[in-house]
């Protein structure tokens, strides 16, 4: 069950990351 957390808790830094780097780089992000 940890590992499983520790993985989504992973996939959700990932993905507020990359909306983050949109949100700065918006030039860079697929229209």
């Amino acid at each position: 069950l940890r590992k499983i957390s520790k993985y989504i808790y992973k996939k959700g830094i990932d993905l507020a990351t990359k909306l983050a780097e949109g949100q700065l780089q918006p030039e860079l992000a697929p229209s």
